[in-house]
């Protein structure tokens, strides 16, 4: 599927039930420019790593990464021990 538009979506997907799911991409994904994902979203190759405080690293092993991935850390807030 290809869509084009100079003032809207190009292409519009629409889930209109809760267990609906408006948009699945398989394969190579590619989201360039700008993109909006608007309500719930899974990524395949997701996790959640807490470094606790007073420490300076963590490993998270179930994840593969290569030199080619990006890696987002949200810094919330320092819990006490």
């Amino acid at each position: 599927m290809e869509g084009h538009s100079r003032t809207g979506a190009g292409v519009l997907g629409v889930a209109d039930a809760s267990t609906a799911t408006a948009l699945q991409a398989q394969g190579k994904t590619v989201l360039s420019g700008p993109t909006t994902l608007g309500g719930k979203t899974t990524f395949a190759r997701s996790g959640r790593l807490t470094i606790f405080a007073a420490t300076s690293q963590a490993t998270k092993s179930s994840i593969s990464l290569s030199t080619a991935s990006s890696v987002l850390a949200t810094v919330l807030r320092d819990h006490p021990l």
